[in-house]
């Protein structure tokens, strides 16, 4: 008969943009040029004048020109070594460069030049996060609130380090305490409504993310989160809907292409997903996500080395990739190539232990081998982490028969008929005339 064989695919499906609030003193009016000009006047006047540099410094920032505006600080703290703005703007510049041990320096010495600073403890913290040092992170967003208990972007991005830390409630108060402070801080609905999705609550999510597009219409972000919250919810239609529309905002949102890719692919429509996830990976060449998603729909297109090529691209770009090597694996396991296939799921689970399906898929490939002892370990192992995998249920109870271990195929065949789907009516018949056959 045929054996039941499940390839799990298995994605970072959530993958939220997280808005980050770097405090500088921004020239507001829209024509930066025109700023830019307005200070070199006034340099030209006084070229001893610092706040003119950090000011323009400001300027450049906001242009992405940070070599320059990184020059202007330097310059201004040349003037005055004791500006603490020009150290903290120099720090959000360093930090927006990605050399966050300058930025946490520069907020350093700003803070030793006026400890009461809220600003600088925030945009510290905000270093702390992306160096993934939450606890850091977390104890500076408190500073800055002690010294300004109204600074609402510090309760936002203190929001941010509990979702990264899974403290869901705590994250949750603070985008409250964010938005009774400020009630049209888009970004803090779009942050509560991950926490709100990743609780499992879609709905007040969804409305979180449709109050953030109230205020904000362009605010790509929601769209892509909102997008995501509707295929949590089935409704595949409407996600990517949303994902085309946060791609009308933002023509090079990579994560908003890999999640339309995930969505098409969930449809069945593989010629979408892998040009999605090709646009993603244009766009992003190191979305190890996208790789992983593209592999997957080329091996239900058949095309199996394709698969394998994208899999191996995503492990060189995270060679601690379970899902990676987990997929690849079962790419092997479709070519014959089994001891491949079991490296790679071996290495699934050095990475991952608790992976039910690489110990279901590996004892798979242990019967193809004939190693039928082996196939019922993993089964066994794969059973302790699921206990409701049917499937292995199945084979385990195929295999022990064999092995004439026919007590253990009996429990196994009893499990099975507990645990399968109404789909696999078959397999239960055959499972309950092997009970009856075993019995006698």
């Amino acid at each position: 008969m045929k054996r039941l064989i499940k390839i799990s695919i298995i994605f970072i499906i959530l993958v939220f943009f997280l808005t980050l609030y770097l405090y500088v003193a921004y020239y507001h009016k829209r024509d930066l040029n025109r700023a830019i000009s307005d200070y070199n006047k006034t340099l030209d006047i006084n070229s001893r004048d610092a706040s003119a540099y950090v000011s323009r410094g400001n300027v450049y920032y906001n242009k992405g020109d940070l070599d320059r505006a990184i020059s202007d600080y330097n310059r201004a703290l040349e003037i005055n070594p004791r500006l603490a703005e020009a150290y903290t703007s120099r720090g959000i510049a360093y930090a927006k460069k990605g050399d966050l041990d300058k930025a946490i320096s520069d907020f350093n010495k700003a803070l030793e030049i006026n400890p009461r600073l809220a600003e600088a403890y925030n945009n510290r913290g905000l270093a702390y996060y992306y160096k993934g040092d939450l606890d850091r992170a977390i104890s500076d967003y408190n500073r800055a609130l002690e010294i300004n208990p109204r600074f609402a972007e510090a309760y936002y991005n203190r929001g941010l380090a509990y979702i990264k830390k899974d403290n869901l409630n705590r994250a949750i108060s603070d985008y409250n305490r964010a938005l009774e402070i400020n009630p049209k801080l888009a970004e803090a609905y779009t942050s509560r409504g991950i926490a709100y999705a990743k609780k499992g609550d879609l709905d007040k999510a969804i409305s979180d993310f449709n109050r953030a597009l109230e205020i904000n219409p362009r605010l790509a972000k929601a769209y892509n989160n909102r997008g995501l919250a509707y295929y949590y919810k089935g409704d595949l239609d409407r996600a990517i809907s949303d994902f085309t529309k946060a791609l009308e905002i933002n023509p090079r949102y990579a994560m908003a292409y890999y999640n339309r890719g995930l969505v098409y692919y969930h449809k069945g429509d593989l010629d979408r997903a892998i040009s999605d996830y090709t646009k993603a990976l244009e766009i992003n060449p190191k979305h190890a996500e996208a790789y992983l998603g593209r592999g997957a729909a080329y091996i239900n297109k058949g095309d199996l080395d394709r698969a394998i090529s994208d899999f191996t691209k995503a492990l060189e770009i995270n060679p601690r990739y379970a899902e990676a090597y987990y997929n690849r694996g079962a790419a092997y396991a479709n070519k014959g190539d089994l001891d491949r296939a079991i490296s790679d799921y071996t290495r699934a689970l050095e990475i991952n232990p608790r992976d039910a399906d690489a110990y279901y898929d590996r004892g798979l490939a242990y019967i193809k081998k004939g190693n039928l002892n082996r196939a019922i370990s993993d089964f066994n192992r794969a059973l302790e982490i699921n206990p409701k995998l049917a499937e292995a249920y199945f084979n385990k109870a195929v295999v022990c028969e064999k092995v004439g271990r026919i007590k253990e195929a009996i429990e196994a065949y009893k499990d099975f008929i507990k645990y399968a789907p109404p789909q696999y009516y078959s397999y239960i018949e055959y499972a309950k005339q092997r009970i009856e056959a075993l019995s006698k």
